[in-house]
């Protein structure tokens, strides 16, 4: 297993390319659903913003597509079916942008969209072998655009609650693995809003759309191990609120004030008898930062946070966890970062510090774009069964959010 992680790591060094800023992620959806031939068609523009910072995306007035169907193939130009708005999008997060075309009318069964600018995507789409609207007037068109709207599935607005303005990153990502057992630790999170952009609720008291659910889970895989047994496992379920302060000016430089989290967290092990560790806190987490957003910078995000429940097979662990955390981050966006997150228990010897260190790299050949991790860990938590043991470790990997 080491052998194959070296090889894996030197080969993925010697292929990435640093990136210095960070492109959004285009993709398309197409309905489900059967079209009439020369019929206007809709198709989804899902744009990912894959960055640190919240990011403002134009709309192209119109892309390039070709429709394949075996040897056949059909150019079409695709417009936005609304009003073209530069459209913002929060780091993590997506934005859905319809865009319209019409179908070829000699054209049948299923054909393959291709559009320029979104490399080795194709979305299909099913022709009906019905008749194909009569005539080229207006008021053909304007039939075709109702019946596709009278005919159309809601999912539109079930791409939009799921992705473009629900789901996000929350904690960082990451597979790492390292030469002491457990020798593998990965982690990943998410967060999901709990009132949309259209919730009236949301849309009466705009603050509310702060409400988020996260789940983050972090293991210790004793991979080198006979049968490879899991060594422990932390989930944490949250339930906080979020809230963001606008950014303005990137490029000033000097104290910015981020936002703010506030939030309970439930993490527990899973095990039951001796092994069984959990408890609940309650919590306040602010960020700020000292230069450019798009730049060089220094992140600080202070957590503070207090026990409200522990199991008692770990009712001690503040001793070794304390009542605060504290990270710290420089470096710049899409390019090198260093953090580092100390805390100390009650008990003033029980100290502990993760110190990360992630740069930016860039796959071409496989259009992977991820970063390469480098942790240190020193002191007592990092598995929630053996809390109150101090640990030492070094491990490399991959992040897919740092």
């Amino acid at each position: 297993m080491k052998f194959w992680l070296t090889v894996m790591l030197t080969v993925f060094a010697c292929l990435a390319g640093a990136e210095e800023s960070a492109q959004p992620v285009l993709s398309l959806h197409a309905h489900t659903e059967a079209q009439a031939r020369a019929s206007l068609v809709t198709v989804e523009l899902l744009v990912f913003n894959r960055g640190g910072q919240a990011l403002d995306y134009a709309p192209a007035t119109e892309l390039a597509g070709t429709l394949r169907a075996g040897p056949r193939a059909w150019v079409v130009t695709l417009h936005p079916a609304n009003p073209v708005n530069t459209t913002a999008i929060q780091a993590g997060q997506f934005a859905s942008i319809p865009y319209s075309f019409t179908l070829p009318g000699d054209a049948a069964g299923r054909v393959l969209l291709e559009v320029a600018g979104i490399p080795a995507l194709q979305v299909a789409v099913d022709i009906r072998q019905d008749e194909a609207p009569q005539g080229n007037s207006t008021g053909s068109l304007m039939a075709a655009m109702k019946q596709q709207e009278e005919n159309a599935p809601p999912a539109m607005s079930r791409i939009e609650r799921a992705f473009s303005n629900r789901f996000g990153f929350h904690e960082p990502i990451y597979f790492l693995y390292g030469e002491k057992a457990p020798a593998v630790k990965f982690q990943f999170s998410f967060k999901y809003r709990l009132l949309g952009e259209d919730s009236k609720f949301g849309a009466l008291i705009p603050p509310f759309r702060g409400f988020y659910f996260s789940y983050t889970q972090r293991s210790l895989w004793d991979i080198d191990a006979s049968s490879s047994p899991f060594y422990d496992t932390s989930y944490m379920p949250e339930l906080f609120f979020e809230w963001l302060a606008p950014q303005n000016n990137a490029k000033k430089s000097g104290f910015r004030w981020l936002g703010m989290q506030t939030g309970m967290q439930h993490e527990s092990n899973g095990k039951d008898g001796t092994d069984s560790r959990g408890l609940n806190t309650a919590y306040l987490r602010a960020a700020m930062t000292f230069g450019q957003l798009d730049g060089w910078q220094l992140q600080l995000i202070p957590r503070v946070f207090t026990y409200i429940g522990t199991s008692s097979n770990n009712a001690d662990i503040a001793r070794y966890r304390g009542y605060g955390e504290l990270r710290l981050a420089v470096g710049r966006n899409e390019s090198v970062q260093l953090a580092i997150s100390p805390r100390i228990g009650t008990d003033r010897r029980n100290a502990s510090i993760q110190v990360d260190l992630t740069q930016p790299v860039r796959i071409p050949l496989i259009n992977l774009e991820t970063y390469l991790q480098l942790q240190y860990f020193s002191g007592y938590g990092e598995s929630l069964l053996t809390y109150d043991r101090k640990s030492t470790v070094w491990r490399l990997g991959m992040a897919f959010v740092r």
